[in-house]
């Protein structure tokens, strides 16, 4: 469903709930974060939602030597961890979600510039804890890693 919408379908108030286990890399210019997530897109009139599938996965998987698999540099596992997974990179202008990290320019997927998410503020929660609010909101951790919505302003033409 996302893939749909992250490829300029999406409407009005879209909305992308991410699960990521990310690592910093400041010593690139102008990328902040980057790592392998799970996405899915909320839609209201879904009985059931679940991430993504990479359809990337299985090609990887049956055409890599295990060896292969197993490689990872200072950005994490070289090759897709499981058939959920996408990789994205944040920029200081946008998030750019792929398939796979070989060959990156030929598996990218989308890029969201961060201009069309709605604005993002830090407030308190009923306990005091400092949260995010507005268009990033925190959702929990859980098995995959921290949870959030991505609220956008705009669809994408």
């Amino acid at each position: 469903m996302l893939n749909s919408a992250l490829k300029s379908k999406s409407k009005s108030n879209s909305r992308l709930s991410v699960r990521t286990k990310t690592r910093i890399d400041t010593r690139e210019p102008g990328i902040l974060l980057r790592g392998w997530f799970k996405y899915l897109e909320i839609n209201p009139s879904a009985l059931s939602q679940d991430f993504e599938v990479n359809s990337e996965f299985a090609h990887y998987d049956t055409v890599l030597p295990t060896e292969e698999k197993m490689k990872s540099d200072k950005g994490g596992k070289l090759d897709i961890p499981d058939e959920k997974s996408f990789f994205f990179v944040l920029t200081t202008r946008s998030i750019n979600i792929l398939s796979s990290r070989r060959n990156m320019i030929t598996k990218t997927l989308d890029v969201i510039d961060l201009n069309i998410v709605s604005d993002i503020t830090m407030g308190s929660d009923s306990d005091g804890n400092m949260v995010y609010q507005g268009g990033l909101v925190s959702m929990g951790v859980f098995d995959e890693g921290k949870c959030f919505q991505l609220l956008l302003k705009v669809g994408v033409k």
